[in-house]
């Protein structure tokens, strides 16, 4: 019988995914999302070349700084309780997608009728070349 169940760790990569799944949510990049983070911790935009480089460390080892770790934190909640605002991190509100996952198997049928149709013409008609 098991009393204590070990706390469950979680790995760089888990924040990496993070990082990439808040910059996917806003729309933009995780470069991008880099900077919006160092300008709300520390109040002023990274020098180019220190946010290339911490950037870079980040790409190699999958660490994230606790800074970004925070913004993105932040991101996760508000997406989950359905208040992430993409204007509040100086994004244009993004409309949502207008296909319907309905209206996208339609079109999958549509397409694959066509291509059938077009495979009948192509292997019924006669291709021979008659010289008169």
């Amino acid at each position: 019988m098991q009393f204590f169940k070990k706390k469950k760790t979680k790995s760089f990569e888990d924040d990496a995914q993070a990082v990439c799944s808040a910059a996917a949510l806003l729309g933009t990049s995780e470069y991008h999302l880099f900077q919006i983070a160092h300008i709300q911790w520390f109040g002023s935009p990274a020098a180019e070349s220190a946010l290339e480089q911490i950037f870079s460390q980040y790409i190699q080892t999958d660490v994230v700084p606790f800074w970004m770790r925070d913004l993105v934190r932040s991101i996760m909640q508000k997406s989950r309780r359905g208040e992430l605002d993409a204007t509040e991190y100086g994004f244009e509100s993004r409309r949502p997608q207008t296909i319907t996952p309905e209206l996208d198997r339609s079109l999958l049928y549509v397409f694959a009728g066509a291509m059938v149709l077009f495979s009948i013409l192509i292997f019924t008609i006669d291709w021979t070349i008659r010289i008169s």
